[in-house]
This record gives structure tokens, C-alpha cells and sequence, in this order.
């Protein structure tokens, strides 16, 4: 079964007038993927939900009136007469411009009416419809959800029509989403959950027996935890019944009850921005209550929330010299032993080559995080330093 990467270097292989067709379960980000890929090579990506079509109107366009003059012999006399003729108008997302690179891609293909099959056909056998040929560069993707998804109600497709494509399962790997969701600032504790649990990360395969009777269910996909991302990135982490009822009707009860459980275990409630910028005393409280598991993690978040915002904050030098305060509030709180694997945490950052903990040590005015992170590696000392 074919990942992202693999099913983009057999659409750059396939020749343009070989239509690809991908099976998989929704919500695992096929047309985002392929988004990515063509746009970046510079095709305009068209999709076409061809579930949500009610007739082919919807596909090749609506009848339209046009004038023309007419010449007929009548009694042996030739007469002119002006008239109209019907012609169907092309929809609004036909591409006109034969030269142009698109790529047009059809969704939930089985899912499709009858009417809107023969026109779809019709496209995926001569590259043309209704008459009109596409443009000579384009590319015809299409998308299914298998029957054995048990989630939607498809149609299974005949085997002349299957013949015409090149069909391929399809699921991106966790590895994937998460390079994909890190780029798209998809909110890191849902990355973190994912990381450490992906058996979530997409909804469980369930065979047509038993589909009738979970249909209705709801279950995690890719795009609902992006959804629950926009959420948290809008508001933060709500530790009330409210925010739990909202995660339910996004991800399902056992996604939930999971999610809330890491975060309980993981950051209490606190991600490494409110830490690192927001420190006041009921961030002390509740970062003296992690247990050394929970510490291990927290510090973990904080190297990649710094790593990812140290241009940021150098932008503005007093907001650097503010996480500089509040990251030795937060060392002075937590255990000795996980104080040292926050420097551990360092010195993988810079065997990296990443800039943030030197910025970090130009923005200490009295370089007590240099001389500890020294202490540490070193073993010069072993008693705490007293920051202020």
C-alpha cells in the first residue's frame, strides 16, 4: 500500500493521459496531499465532489441559447432565417486555456448518480466533455472511499469503468501527517497525542457486517483532529466539562477520553507558550505538581516551542529577555535530575546546528544559564543555582 511519497512519484511517472484513481479511508488527507504536490509544481488544482452532484448539470454545464442564421430552400427558393440553437454552456471550473497545467480532481467518485457516472466517463476515457477537448496537460485524479470503509454509502463500481484507471490504496503514514501537520501549525499537543497514540489518528476499519451498526458513530480522522487544532490554537486548553463535550462531537468518546488523559499526564493543562511567556504563580502551582515523567515531556515541548519561536521572540528583544526569566522560574521548580535533561535537551539542539539556546544564552544578562548548562555536562557541580 502505496504512502504519500510513493503515490507522488508514480503520478510523476504515469503518463499525463492515464487517469489515477486512490482508494482509502476518509479523512486521511487525500486530496490535501495531492494539493501540495501539484501546486507546488505549478498546476491549478480543481476538485469536484461528484457525490454532491445532483444531475450531470452539475458536471458538463446547463443548456444555453445561441443565435445563429439559418439558410433553407422552400419551394425551390432559398430563404435566411435567424434563430437559436441549444448548446450547454461549460460549467465555471472548466479550464479554457488550452495551455494551461491543471489538475482535475474528482472525489468520492463512487458515490456518484448514474447520469453523472456517464459524463465522468466520458472524461476519464477521451479527455473531453461535451464536446470540448481539456486542456492537453491535464491530469485526472480521482478518490474513493472503499466499501469496506463502512462509513458512507458508495456504489460499487463496474469493472469497465474501473478498467479505465489506475487504481491504487491509498493511506499516508503517521510519519507523514506529522511532518505534514507540523508544517501546517496543526497544534502540537494534538501532534504530541498523535505521536505517542496514533491508533487514533484515523477511524478503525470496519468490515460491511458490521458498518449498519456503527455508521452513526463518531470517530477520530485526520481532518477532525485538525479541527480540534483550530480549536485549541483559537482558545488553549479549556480544564472544563464544556471542552471535553466539544472534543466528543468532534473525535468521538474513546479519542476524547485518551486525548484528555495525555494531557492530564503530559502537560496538566499547560503548553510550553504559557510556560515560557505566561509564568505567574498558578503556573508555578501546577508545574510543582509534575511527577518526573511529566517534567521529561514538558521539557521536551519547550525545546520544540523555542525552536520553532526563537526568530519570533529575537524580533523583540524584551520578549526573549521575558522567556529567559520564565524558563529559570521553571527550572527552579522542577526536579534536579530533570533539570539536567532539560540541558540534555540543549545540547541535542545544538549538535542540530539549531540557533535558540545560543540566543537563549546572549539574552541572560548574568549568564546563570550558560554557567549551569556548563555545570551540568561537566559535572562541576551538583547543587542547584540559585537564579535570582
Amino acid at each position: 500500500m502505496p504512502s504519500i511519497k510513493e503515490v507522488q512519484d508514480i503520478i510523476k511517472l504515469t503518463p499525463v493521459e492515464q487517469p489515477i484513481l486512490l482508494k482509502g479511508p476518509h479523512g486521511i488527507g487525500k486530496s490535501e496531499c495531492l494539493k501540495d504536490m501539484f501546486e507546488k509544481n505549478g498546476y491549478r488544482m480543481i476538485t469536484l465532489f461528484v457525490g454532491q452532484m445532483a444531475d450531470a448539470g452539475d458536471m458538463i454545464g446547463l443548456p444555453d441559447k445561441t443565435p445563429i442564421t439559418i439558410k433553407f430552400m422552400k419551394d425551390g427558393q432559398e430563404f435566411t432565417e435567424e434563430t437559436t440553437i441549444t448548446n450547454f454552456a461549460p460549467p465555471k471550473w472548466w479550464p479554457f486555456n488550452y495551455d494551461e497545467k491543471c489538475c482535475i480532481f474528482f472525489d468520492e467518485v463512487n458515490r456518484g448518480k448514474p447520469e453523472v457516472m456517464q459524463c465522468l466517463m466520458d472524461m476519464v476515457l477521451n479527455k473531453r466533455l461535451n464536446g470540448r477537448d481539456l486542456p492537453k496537460h491535464t491530469r485526472i485524479i480521482g478518490a474513493m472511499n472503499p466499501p469496506s470503509d463502512g462509513y458512507y454509502q458508495v456504489e460499487d463500481l463496474d469493472p469497465a469503468f474501473m478498467d479505465r484507471w489506475n487504481v491504487y490504496d491509498f493511506i499516508p503514514t503517521t510519519e507523514e501527517w506529522i511532518i505534514w501537520a507540523s508544517r501546517a501549525q496543526v497544534n502540537k499537543t494534538v501532534i504530541s497525542f498523535i505521536a505517542k497514540q496514533d491508533s487514533f489518528l484515523d477511524p478503525p476499519q470496519i468490515d460491511g457486517e458490521k458498518a449498519e451498526a456503527k455508521s452513526d458513530a463518531i470517530y477520530p480522522s485526520r481532518r477532525s483532529w485538525e479541527r480540534v487544532s483550530k480549536f485549541m490554537n483559537k482558545n488553549g486548553y479549556v480544564s472544563d466539562s464544556l471542552f471535553t463535550t466539544r472534543l466528543m462531537g468532534v473525535v468521538g468518546t474513546g479519542a476524547t477520553s485518551s486525548f484528555m488523559s495525555f494531557i492530564k499526564t503530559s502537560e496538566r493543562g499547560l503548553n510550553p507558550g504559557t510556560i515560557l511567556t505566561g509564568w505567574n504563580d498558578s503556573v508555578r502551582e501546577k508545574v510543582a505538581e509534575f511527577n518526573i515523567g511529566e517534567v521529561i515531556y514538558t521539557n521536551s515541548s519547550l525545546a520544540r516551542w523555542l525552536s520553532a519561536e526563537i526568530e519570533t521572540l529575537r524580533a523583540s528583544g524584551e520578549a526573549l529577555k521575558n522567556v529567559v526569566r520564565n524558563l529559570k522560574s521553571y527550572l527552579d521548580v522542577i526536579q534536579v535530575d530533570a533539570v539536567a535533561q532539560f540541558w540534555m535537551e540543549v545540547a541535542e539542539a545544538q549538535r542540530n546546528g539549531e540557533p535558540w539556546p545560543g540566543f537563549l544564552f546572549e539574552a541572560d544578562p548574568d549568564d546563570s544559564l550558560s554557567e549551569k548548562y556548563v555545570e551540568v555536562l561537566t559535572g562541576e557541580k551538583d547543587e542547584e543555582v540559585d537564579w535570582e
